[in-house]
């Protein structure tokens, strides 16, 4: 925990309650902003969004979100947020960790993300897991597949609204979902029609699971 107790405001033990005052899936506008209880403004940050979406609880270790801390930033009438669980040794914040890393080519969409407490985000690092390798396979399908044919081709179009499907909250929830294995069908067959090698030869061996077998 990093915020001090002079820029402390308020403690909120009831998530849902603050939880339902975010909008998960905001259009037109990126962070809008909300009223919290204490009557300072707030905004919708990607990791109240996800919180929203995915629940409060870190998808490693199991630790449970007890309550928000609201504390001051540098606006004057703008609130921040924190959600804090209670650890074995200390208190933990939990936030939003992209499950394909940014700096791998993840997106900041609902659906590439997830939530860790801080420990097991530090530890995760800028790695992938096994389950997130098929994901970062079809960001590769798509990527390449938008370089090569442009983004008005018909079949980057048609590939791009199942992936956004998969991927995207806002899409989901509006157009249904795709499931992995439907999805990943999708972009072998994507490869063979275009002649795309979308393979993982090429990225950094550490991020990637020990014994994780490349194709």
């Amino acid at each position: 925990m990093t915020i001090t107790l002079r820029r402390q405001i308020a403690c909120y033990t009831d998530l849902a309650v603050i939880l339902a005052l975010v909008d998960p899936c905001p259009r037109g506008e990126t962070r809008p902003s909300f009223a919290l209880p204490s009557g300072q403004t707030a905004q919708a940050s990607q990791s109240l969004r996800a919180f929203r979406l995915k629940g409060t609880r870190c998808a490693e270790c199991g630790l449970q979100g007890h309550h928000f801390l609201e504390f001051r930033t540098q606006r004057k009438s703008l609130s921040g947020l924190c959600l804090v669980g209670l650890g074995d040794r200390m208190l933990t914040s939990l936030t939003a960790d992209h499950i394909v890393p940014r700096s791998l080519g993840g997106a900041g969409a609902p659906g590439n993300l997830r939530v860790l407490c801080a420990e097991c985000n530090v530890r995760k690092a800028n790695r992938c897991t096994v389950p997130t390798v098929t994901r970062y396979r079809l960001a590769e399908v798509k990527n390449r597949l938008r370089a090569s044919y442009g983004d008005l081709h018909p079949s980057f179009q048609e590939f791009r609204r199942a992936y956004l499907r998969h991927f995207d909250a806002t899409v989901s929830i509006d157009e249904g979902y795709v499931d992995d294995a439907g999805l990943a069908a999708y972009a072998a067959a994507i490869e063979h029609q275009f002649g795309l090698i979308c393979d993982l030869a090429g990225v950094p061996g550490h991020l990637f699971p020990e014994g994780y077998d490349r194709p």
